[in-house]
């Protein structure tokens, strides 16, 4: 799988792509782990659930079955890739959908449980 690139370049180079670790729910966005620390580190944002990225399991996108899922939805109990699910499911019927990790327990990082 090709990794996926920081969106945020508040604490990395956008000339140079960093590898993105988290998937921030509230920021809807692609970070690495600098700029992930320091957007959450304002106080603001630290309740922000964050997926971590390194913990793909082995499952394809439900759309494009030659990408690696990195999203599960819950509310359509399937599997995602990055550009799948923002492009085409996070807003496609209207209905709340809210990506996780894992189709069982929902993992997701905040400075609580970080």
């Amino acid at each position: 799988m090709s990794s996926l690139s920081c969106a945020e370049f508040q604490a990395c180079d956008a000339k140079v792509p960093s590898k993105a670790t988290f998937y921030c729910v509230q920021c809807n966005s692609l970070q690495c782990i600098l700029c992930e620390k320091q957007i959450h580190g304002n106080l603001d944002n630290q309740q922000h659930e964050r997926l971590n990225l390194d913990q793909i399991d082995d499952e394809y996108c439900s759309i494009d079955k030659q990408h690696q899922a990195v999203f599960y939805c819950p509310t359509c109990a399937s599997s995602f890739c990055y550009a799948c699910y923002v492009n085409q499911h996070q807003h496609s019927d209207g209905r709340e959908h809210k990506p996780q990790k894992y189709r069982g327990e929902q993992l997701l990082t905040t400075e609580k449980n970080k």
